[in-house]
């Protein structure tokens, strides 16, 4: 699939793409938190998606644009 950051491979995992401000989820990625990190349930999903969400609130407090200033991004 492709996102605004380039094409989005299963083999990269949710991510946020601040290009075009959107969660890209891969969902065999929930299959692996239960089969390899022994993650299973409803917690450990949205434990992942609030994560990914998180970075666009980042973005639209601004905090992204700051941290990427500091880094020299």
């Amino acid at each position: 699939m492709q996102s605004a950051c380039g094409f989005a491979q299963a083999a990269v995992g949710p991510f946020y793409c601040s290009g075009d401000e959107k969660v890209y989820l891969d969902l065999g990625f929930f299959g692996d938190l239960r089969s390899q990190y022994d993650a299973p349930g409803d917690f450990a999903q949205a434990y992942v998606i609030a994560h990914e969400i998180g970075h666009h609130v980042q973005r639209l407090l601004g905090i992204m644009d700051q941290v990427n200033s500091a880094r020299g991004v």
